[in-house]
């Protein structure tokens, strides 16, 4: 019989360009930070919906929107696309249908 325990530590922010950077906190974000100031030094931020559901967009991608980076968004891209123009973010999902 194999058990398998799984660890989850809140990761807020990691760097590949400089050291990364580690918030492990029960709060998202971190007291006394904004969210767009957790990604203002970073190019690229991951904006992963908790579901792809239509019609379902929520401040992930404002977010990192807002710090300048460009967001690697995953969820309904054509909800999005309403609010947002369609080069502003990286579609993982439209990526997905292109490689089919």
């Amino acid at each position: 019989m194999v058990i398998l325990v799984i660890l989850v530590i809140p990761v807020c922010a990691i760097s590949v360009l400089t050291s990364p950077v580690f918030f492990i906190s029960d709060e998202y974000p971190p007291r006394g930070i904004k969210p767009w100031e957790l990604y203002k030094d970073y190019r690229w931020v991951l904006a992963l919906e908790n579901s792809a559901e239509p019609g379902y967009v929520t401040e992930k991608l404002v977010n990192a929107m807002a710090s300048g980076a460009v967001p690697v968004y995953y969820g309904d891209s054509r909800a999005a696309r309403k609010v947002f123009k369609k080069g502003t973010f990286v579609d993982v999902l439209e990526i997905w249908r292109l490689k089919r």
